[in-house]
């Protein structure tokens, strides 16, 4: 069980070559639709946030949500918070909203560098 925040370079941070694919992908559909995705899963992030900070907090839609955010950064290729939400989920099984809580707020950090690393390796993808 991982105690501490999440820490590393963009290297580690990002499923490289699964961005690629899917900033290929979305070119297709126009220069913004990898960055509404990412847009997007800021926004489910801060729904997150918004959840864990409620006065009664609900289990359920905790760990439902942190299913939704670990599979949307997985399939976006942001593989450290991929893992970062699958804790959540798996600490939500078992009623760990306090722990929970003390995580996502301790990887900060990793969720502002991950979605600049997804940024940067977008304007960067080559075709």
């Amino acid at each position: 069980m991982r105690t501490e925040p999440i820490t590393g370079s963009a290297s580690n941070l990002l499923d490289e070559a699964r961005v690629n694919e899917i900033v290929k992908l979305m070119r297709e559909a126009g220069d913004d639709a990898f960055e509404g995705l990412i847009s997007g899963m800021r926004n489910d992030i801060d729904g997150f946030q918004a959840l864990l900070g409620s006065a009664t907090i609900d289990e359920v839609a905790v760990g439902r949500t942190a299913h939704g955010l670990k599979g949307a950064c997985r399939s976006l290729g942001a593989a450290a918070l991929g893992d970062l939400y699958a804790e959540c989920e798996r600490l939500a099984k078992t009623g760990e909203t306090t722990e929970i809580q003390r995580r996502h707020a301790d990887n900060q950090m990793l969720i502002a560098d991950s979605l600049a690393a997804l940024r940067a390796a977008a304007a960067a993808a080559v075709d």
